[in-house]
């Protein structure tokens, strides 16, 4: 039970992100950071210095088995964190985890049900979602506001090879496609895929992927490990504006470029005296100002705030299942030269698919077809 409205909340696992969330509860009145795993962490030193008084254990079951601890946030990597999920929330522990990339959509599907019934708050980290330009992005694109109307939108992640710290590239292009999800309001109906891949490596490189939605909204990703510089934009196309979310540019993240060349026209031509031809701008940009934000600390504080509320509606399990989903059904596609794949949608991928999967054979012009067995089914096109 959550004591004093304080929630206690132990750290497991041995990513980078164990120092993030450590320095994120330190500023959170209603959190408090007790426990740590592992003396032997490679961050344990840096632990320390932010917070003396946390604790460490032994081992990651002996934490979310414990009675002192209320909630639990898993850090990459983590080995299997599949039952480990299951055991904390088994243990009445809320739990929230930096990656859903090791999951199936099945598991996080049975992960949800496991959290409804034990009421507890069960959340995989959307740090970007508090990153302040898109948060503003989002906004405007909610059907509150109602004032853009995507006509597509196109994604850029690149992790960059020159950090030495690159996240699996599972984990990466799941995350490029929440993000767009979120953006978008909706999962995509079709999803078509095609992987750069170097030899001697079974995973992607890179991948370059197209979603199609209701509405006739479409979004392009390209995701990729093998580039030096880390890129992360967004680019969002209207009728009349462009807006651009570079989240690497402090100076300027957001930007909103409006083109609208009849309605200039009518303006500078009744000027007096009228501007010059030479003088028309083709295009105006402007750049709002956006108020700075630590997301970890904000994901954090959401995270803590929800829990000790009980507010279980925040959990985003089934959301996480979807977004598996679309990447199973990526790789799908990957898998067919880039063919199209429809994707199970509705809660966590339960829906079953409009229509049924077909697998592309290449007979690479091997023997002669007249000789072959005749096959079982045959499919003539009318």
């Amino acid at each position: 039970m959550e004591k004093q409205g304080k929630l206690r909340v132990g750290i497991a696992g041995w990513g980078s992100s164990c120092v993030s969330y450590v320095r994120s509860l330190t500023q959170i009145d209603s959190a408090q950071a007790l426990v740590a795993v592992d003396p032997y962490h490679p961050h344990a030193l840096e632990i320390s210095r932010i917070a003396p008084s946390l604790a460490f254990k032994g081992d990651i079951l002996t934490l979310v088995s414990g009675s002192d601890v209320d909630a639990v946030i898993f850090c990459e990597p983590t080995g299997n964190i599949f039952p480990l999920l299951k055991r904390a929330l088994q243990c009445n522990k809320h739990v929230m985890a930096s990656s859903a990339s090791a999951i199936s959509s099945r598991q996080l599907q049975e992960l949800a049900r496991l959290a409804g019934r034990q009421r507890r708050l069960l959340m995989f980290a959307e740090e970007r979602l508090f990153q302040p330009a898109l948060t503003f992005l989002r906004r405007m694109l909610s059907e509150k506001s109602g004032l853009w109307r995507p006509q597509y939108l196109r994604g850029l992640s690149i992790s960059g090879t020159s950090n030495g710290d690159a996240p699996p590239f599972a984990s990466l292009v799941e995350e490029a496609l929440a993000l767009c999800a979120r953006l978008i309001e909706a999962q995509p109906d079709t999803i078509s895929g095609i992987a750069c891949r170097t030899s001697g490596h079974a995973d992607p490189v890179a991948a370059f992927l197209n979603l199609t939605y209701g509405e006739g909204k479409v979004a392009s990703l390209q995701i990729s490990l093998a580039e030096a510089q880390e890129v992360r934009q967004w680019v969002l196309a209207t009728a009349s504006k462009t807006i651009l979310v570079d989240e690497c540019d402090p100076r300027a993240p957001l930007r909103i470029i409006s083109s609208n060349a009849t309605g200039m026209a009518a303006g500078l031509l009744h000027s007096n005296p009228p501007t010059p031809l030479s003088d028309w701008p083709g295009e105006s940009t402007v750049t709002p100002p956006v108020i700075a934000a630590d997301p970890a600390t904000e994901l954090c504080r959401h995270f803590v705030e929800s829990a000790l509320k009980r507010d279980l509606n925040q959990g985003n399990a089934l959301f996480w299942a979807d977004v598996a989903s679309t990447w199973e059904a990526a790789q799908q596609s990957m898998a067919l030269s880039g063919a199209p794949v429809g994707v199970a949608t509705g809660l966590g991928g339960e829906t079953a698919r409009k229509h049924p999967q077909l697998k592309l054979i290449r007979g690479r012009g091997v023997g002669d077809i007249n000789q072959g067995k005749r096959p079982i089914l045959t499919v003539v096109s009318r």
